[in-house]
């Protein structure tokens, strides 16, 4: 796909500059405007257009001025990490097809140690690509290339290479000594490992038992050269927001109109937001109605997993598409494919209704706020109401506390929320 992506853009006389990090988004002096884009050379390249295609988190709070909408995007949860293995065998291994799954024994219980406790589960479940049995020019005729992703949880800071750790017997996390406090309020414990040679002589071990418990074929002595990545190295070498190999979740309030959208907004700056200190969902209610409104950075667009509509290759090509249709609309020009695309829905409506089908796609006028909004400003209420609440009991001043009437003949009683 990236080279059949390129190739077009070569036909359409599209330069690629390898290699060329880049150190920040240049914005006109009240950021109303990209202009272009600074590398970390130092060299400036100016530009009507500027479209983001690394990590949205990482973007918004490195590449660009520091704003309300960064500390939000930094809050959300993120998808889980892996540490994944990259194996040159010398000899060809029938016993594996193209795509092989392995899941744990107590699977349930292997996926919450990922996405809820952030740990290296003692049982993974893993996936096995052996993409020479498909490209034969992936591995030198008769051997194979192996690739192995194991998914683990993501690390727990953005600054830091700090992780969970492991709940395997004998590993060197001490993650289960997280305080009871960061138990009860749903924290992450308390960061408990670096060690990431010892994670990943971990993980190793556990795969390659696993294949050869399954298979009855023994892969270590085969492996003629292995490089692998970690959380750690995914943040490093990719500027993957915690290592999140998967970009922001697609949890509940990540996804739909919650997701971030593809122009840039960036919002006031940090400590200015009624909503800046909030966590869990009451912060990302109130980020999806920050980066829902406001005014656009013009010429900045954002395509990849953390923006609309999500994460996957087949996700992020259609959201690619999304984001160039935006940009030809601010422009005023027509994107090439509507035509034929609305020829498409004329026939697929005429054998279906006996319509034209443009009804499908046509976008309508419609009130400020709709049922929509209301409710979700509701909710939002509700959360607030109920963090006031819990502010007021637990400080022994609740806001809410009413004593009720009654009969003499029984004692007081007294509702508090």
């Amino acid at each position: 796909i990236i080279e059949a992506l390129v190739n077009v853009g070569e036909r359409l006389g599209v330069s690629y500059r390898l290699s060329t990090p880049v150190a920040q988004i240049l914005l006109t002096r009240d950021s109303g405007r990209a202009t272009g884009v600074l590398l970390s050379s130092g060299e400036q390249l100016s530009a009507d257009i500027v479209v983001n295609n690394s990590d949205l988190v990482y973007a918004y709070n490195n590449l660009l001025p520091p704003s309300t909408t960064a500390t939000a995007l930094s809050k959300r949860p993120s998808s889980c990490s892996s540490i994944s293995f990259y194996w040159a065998l010398d000899t060809q291994v029938p016993a594996l097809s193209a795509h092989n799954i392995f899941l744990a024994d107590e699977y349930r219980e292997s996926f919450d140690n990922i996405f809820k406790k952030h740990l290296i589960p003692e049982q993974p479940s893993f996936y096995v690509n052996v993409p020479s049995r498909v490209d034969p020019t992936a591995a030198p005729e008769g051997k194979d290339a192996v690739v192995v992703l194991v998914p683990v949880g993501h690390l727990l800071e953005s600054g830091s290479d700090a992780h969970a750790g492991s709940n395997a017997p004998g590993s060197t996390s001490t993650s289960h000594n997280a305080s009871p406090a960061s138990a009860r309020d749903g924290k992450h414990a308390t960061p408990t490992t670096q060690d990431w040679p010892g994670m990943v002589a971990l993980a190793r071990r556990t795969v390659l038992s696993t294949i050869f418990a399954r298979t009855g074929v023994d892969l270590g002595p085969h492996i003629a050269h292995e490089s692998a990545n970690t959380p750690a190295t995914w943040k490093t070498l990719l500027n993957l927001d915690k290592g999140a190999i998967l970009g922001l979740s697609h949890s509940f309030f990540n996804v739909l109109c919650f997701r971030p959208p593809t122009r840039a907004r960036l919002g006031g700056r940090p400590g200015t937001g009624l909503f800046d200190e909030l966590g869990g969902a009451a912060s990302s209610i109130a980020a999806s109605i920050r980066l829902g409104g406001g005014d656009d950075v013009k010429g900045l667009y954002f395509v990849g997993a953390s923006t609309h509509p999500g994460t996957g290759v087949p996700i992020c090509l259609a959201g690619s598409k999304v984001t160039a249709a935006q940009i030809l609309a601010d422009l005023g020009m027509p994107a090439p494919w509507a035509a034929g695309e609305a020829a498409d829905h004329g026939v697929m409506g005429a054998r279906g209704k006996g319509g034209d089908g443009a009804e499908i796609d046509a976008k309508r006028a419609g009130p400020l706020l709709s049922r929509f909004h209301y409710a979700l400003l509701l909710l939002l209420l509700l959360v607030l109401l109920s963090l006031l609440v819990r502010t007021g009991t637990g400080t022994g001043t609740g806001l809410l506390r009413a004593p009720l009437a009654a009969p003499s003949s029984r004692p007081a009683l007294r509702a508090e929320l």
